[in-house]
């Protein structure tokens, strides 16, 4: 079962992942499911997020990003700072050049593209977490896809 707030979640040494997605489409239903079993924050705006980064950390340790234009990559630069001694995670829309040399501008541990398959999220999340996935048998995968 998921556990949702959009205050403060939890106990600080509670793990919990901020998730950013301002739209409402079929990928970010995918990747709400694979965050169902870990404490999430889930903003649906920029000053949602920036209020949440602002607050106590209360154990948040992972901020993943779902980015779909080029504007909201450009937010999460400014907000950098907010950032810090963080592992971010960032979701794009697809390989545009653009938008892929705005991401590794900002040295994210993870970057997923939401017109493949989405399912590497959840084994991404559990690796960061600290759990283990059951059935989960090769984390090489993981770690090759998180050099590109």
């Amino acid at each position: 079962m998921g556990w949702k707030n959009n205050g403060y979640p939890g106990k600080e040494n509670d793990s919990v992942i901020l998730f950013y997605s301002a739209h409402n489409n079929r990928a970010a239903e995918i990747v709400e499911q694979q965050l169902a079993e870990f404490k999430t924050v889930r903003c649906r705006s920029f000053e949602a997020m920036d209020r949440r980064l602002r607050k106590p950390r209360h154990g948040l340790e992972v901020v993943l990003v779902m980015a779909v234009h080029l504007q909201e990559m450009v937010f999460v630069e400014e907000i950098q700072g907010l950032l810090r001694d963080l592992r971010l995670v960032l979701i794009l829309p697809d390989r545009d050049a653009k938008m892929v040399a705005q991401a590794h501008k900002l040295s994210p541990r993870f970057i997923a593209y939401a017109d493949q398959s989405l399912d590497q999220i959840g084994a991404v999340m559990k690796r960061m977490m600290g759990t283990k996935r059951l059935g989960f048998s090769d984390p090489t995968k993981v770690l090759a896809e998180s050099a590109y």
